[in-house]
């Protein structure tokens, strides 16, 4: 239940599926307008509300001359329009002993002077209701601190994501580093037969480069499959940045590569004769 002034539908882009909105002509009469969610519940099964109902309130029957649209839900609003019955904020005195305003809804086209206005507002709320401080919440002003928070939330991913990259990059050259302790033999075998130092780094190169894209590919499923059930579980919309796909394999790659040149190198470096001595 929710008194209002004419305004509100203005103030809130609230459109009307039928009827009118309050207006300032009906102060004093006992007329709702009722959100799209309320209309359907407390209509007969099958049917909505309709124009003309009348709704038993507190011993008073308030005709229904309006059924507002369906809005979505704005956390920064304190009304929920959908669910909430409108009635002229006059009449709001046949329905408690003692109405008290809790909140005023302002609209400003002065985006720049958001905080003078905001001020001005304080000061006149202040002088209207004498011996009691108003508060203003400017949503611009959350919504920045709320976007300062996302922004402070996604370095701290992306330096999670810059740790595991220097972990699996360190991996993939312990792991060269072993494959090249092992293929010794192999690798004084291909030299003798004429392979170039060249040949050797970019055959090492493109095993980093394998192992880089392997652990990226089940990284990337694992976590698309973790993601999507999260996000199912939670009645979430689940959507794909379509690069993130992408930019994550290719950033693997480059890991990959980095931490697989110095195998490489040592590979390429070895003298035939020194690594056919090898058992």
């Amino acid at each position: 239940m929710a008194g209002t002034s004419n305004g509100l539908a203005a103030v809130l882009g609230l459109r009307l599926e039928q009827g009118r909105f309050l207006s300032s002509f009906d102060r004093h009469a006992t007329y709702v307008v009722v959100g799209a969610r309320v209309a359907r519940d407390l209509g007969r099964p099958g049917t909505p509300l309709q124009l003309g109902d009348r709704l038993p309130i507190e011993g008073y029957l308030f005709e229904v001359i309006g059924i507002a649209a369906s809005l979505a839900p704005n956390p920064l609003i304190p009304v929920a329009a959908d669910e909430s019955v409108f009635v002229p904020i006059e009449g709001m005195r046949r329905l408690r002993p003692a109405p008290e305003i809790g909140s005023v809804i302002a609209r400003t086209r002065d985006t720049p002077e958001l905080n003078a206005a905001a001020a001005a507002l304080k000061t006149y709320l202040d002088g209207m209701a004498r011996g009691r401080e108003a508060e203003v919440q400017v949503p611009q002003q959350l919504l920045d601190g709320l976007t300062r928070q996302a922004n402070t939330f996604a370095y701290l991913l992306a330096g999670l994501g810059g740790i595991s990259l220097l972990v699996g990059g360190v991996g993939v050259m312990n792991v060269m580093l072993m494959n090249v302790a092992e293929r010794r033999r192999e690798i004084g075998i291909r030299m003798a037969l004429g392979a170039r130092a060249s040949d050797i780094r970019n055959l090492f190169l493109m095993e980093a480069a394998t192992l880089s894209i392997a652990g990226a590919v089940l990284g990337a499923g694992v976590g698309l499959a973790a993601a999507y059930a999260f996000v199912r579980l939670s009645g979430w919309p689940f959507t794909l940045a379509p690069l993130s796909l992408p930019l994550g394999m290719s950033s693997s790659l480059v890991v990959g590569l980095f931490f697989g040149l110095h195998p490489a190198l040592a590979a390429a470096r070895l003298q035939p004769v020194q690594a056919l001595r090898d058992d």
